[in-house]
């Protein structure tokens, strides 16, 4: 069983989800907070229970141009003959309850992994990639409350060229002082360098 992740990561309090896509470097603190996710078999379990529950989720978007990430042999000179591999999110899903007086949110992920000519080597190489993805929570007035990073991790036996992955985590989050629900909402995408966003507003 995986061990829950606790640490949340958080931006300044001026930036916006309009400012977010350009600078998610800016994190400025870490610190157990009443924002929480977990990940692995605790947060499938959960599921479960929100399975029963019809409690309507916060909107959940894919941040422009982060949905998918590009692996270079040379990240100075990106191309198609240089990518070693790629990772798409071509599915997002959340399924939401009320527990303890938090709202709990299963994220459900769907990744799309190919490889590129410049992924093996030999024929007999089994290249194995990790791809970061966030998850950002913003309240009312659109600021980012906190963001959490995560890996994807990619293994590719030696006749594989394409693999999908599912994962989901869960992410919770505080009612108001009369419980309801707060206007959040929630961003993901991966969390790109400078080079790999300039080559996703390029060419994708």
């Amino acid at each position: 069983m995986m061990i829950p992740v606790f640490v949340i990561f958080f931006l300044a309090a001026c930036q916006t989800l309009s400012g977010m896509e350009q600078d998610m470097q800016k994190l400025i603190d870490s610190s157990k907070t009443a924002f929480s996710s977990e990940t692995g078999e605790t947060a499938k379990a959960a599921s479960k229970v929100a399975d029963a529950d019809n409690t309507p989720c916060p909107p959940l978007s894919l941040a422009p141009n982060l949905s998918e990430m590009i692996e270079f042999k040379n990240l100075s000179k990106p191309s198609a003959k240089t990518e070693t591999a790629r990772l798409r999110i071509t599915e997002v899903q959340g399924i939401c309850n009320i527990r303890d007086g938090n709202l709990i949110m299963d994220i459900a992920f769907t990744f799309d992994g190919s490889l590129g000519p410049m992924a093996r080597v030999k024929k007999t190489d089994r290249p194995s990639f990790a791809f970061p993805y966030f998850v950002a929570v913003t309240g009312p007035d659109g600021n980012v409350l906190s963001k959490e990073i995560f890996a994807a991790s990619m293994m590719y036996e030696a006749n594989q060229n394409t693999l999908q992955l599912e994962e989901t985590i869960t992410q919770s989050m505080p009612l108001a002082t009369n419980g309801n629900i707060p206007s959040y909402k929630i961003i993901t995408g991966f969390q790109l360098t400078n080079e790999q966003l300039a080559y996703n507003r390029r060419e994708l």
